[in-house]
């Protein structure tokens, strides 16, 4: 391909430059133009004319193909339980219609439990309000409290002297007035002290003490007689002893406890009893030496005295 020389045995042609390739000298054309038949394919593309012996490339033919069906729009489907030939009517809207009955019911219950709440308020007030114009308790009962000051007043707190005669201050009371809850409370305490005759290192004590409560108004309220029989009677033992008391109100009980020291003795001795609208007990408790003897059985006998003493400064 380098060579000067044309290819097949061609001669260079007249008035060619002889340092000039084959390709690049002028041809004998009548054109005057260069031939592209001798031209180097390689170097100026493919010839547009072929080569001698050499048929013209023609390209296969191209296969045909049918033209594609006309495009046809899917049809709607019917809906589902409707008929042909008419359309689907829509559901109309419903709205829920509610009850009215429970919370008309419900209504009415909460009106009747506000109105009996209502009443059950102003008849406890008007309880409350009886029972404090009454002076203590039940209106009903035979005893008040609205006439006593000093609740020390209903009973002799000397009646104890003759066990111990130097008062140890003076003696103290409270006044509780009815309430709508209770019917109103008295409590008195007294305390008389002297030396011993039989050991000169003990001094012996006498004291005497009054409960009184009144009845509260209303179905619950319960007597305080009950309370205090289960407390004082309901523990047995050595130097414990009770009993039932007769003759003084509706119902009573008596108790005694003694308690034995190395050179003294403790004995208290109780008495309560129930009547009407009021509960009342009187306790008397005695400390002596071993040396100073006494009779038990007159610490009864003073007590049951101070029991019937109160009663009677109750009576309306």
């Amino acid at each position: 391909m380098t060579e000067k020389n044309p290819p097949n045995g061609d001669a260079t042609p007249e008035g060619a430059d002889p340092a000039a390739h084959w390709w690049e000298q002028p041809t004998a054309a009548a054109s005057g133009a260069p031939d592209p038949a001798r031209s180097d394919p390689t170097m100026i593309g493919t010839p547009t004319t072929p080569f001698a012996g050499q048929e013209q490339y023609t390209p296969p033919p191209q296969p045909q193909y049918a033209a594609p069906p006309p495009y046809t729009a899917p049809q709607p489907q019917p809906q589902y339980g409707a008929q042909p030939g008419y359309a689907p009517q829509p559901v109309p809207f419903q709205r829920t219609r509610s009850s009215k009955t429970p919370w008309l019911i419900a209504g009415g219950i909460v009106l009747v439990l506000v109105i009996g709440l209502f009443a059950g308020c102003v008849a406890l007030i008007n309880t409350a309000s009886d029972s404090y114009k009454s002076g203590g308790g039940n209106a009903e009962g035979k005893y008040a409290m609205d006439k006593i000051t000093n609740a020390c007043n209903l009973i002799d707190t000397s009646s104890v002297t003759k066990w111990a005669k130097t008062p140890s201050g003076d003696p103290e009371h409270t006044e509780t007035q009815p309430k709508s809850y209770t019917g109103g409370e008295l409590k008195c305490r007294a305390t008389y002290k002297e030396a011993s005759t039989s050991s000169k290192y003990h001094t012996n004590t006498a004291s005497i003490s009054l409960d009184v409560s009144f009845l509260g108004d209303g179905s619950f309220a319960d007597h305080d007689y009950d309370n205090w029989k289960q407390y004082d009677t309901g523990t047995t033992g050595s130097g414990l002893s009770s009993g039932d008391v007769t003759g003084i109100g509706e119902k009573g009980y008596w108790h005694s406890e003694v308690r034995d020291y190395s050179s003294s003795a403790i004995t208290e001795y109780t008495v309560a009893v129930q009547d009407s609208n009021v509960s009342i007990k009187v306790e008397i408790s005695v400390d002596r030496a071993d040396g100073d003897s006494f009779d038990k059985e007159e610490l009864g006998e003073v007590a049951k005295a101070q029991v019937r003493k109160a009663l009677t400064g109750l009576q309306k």
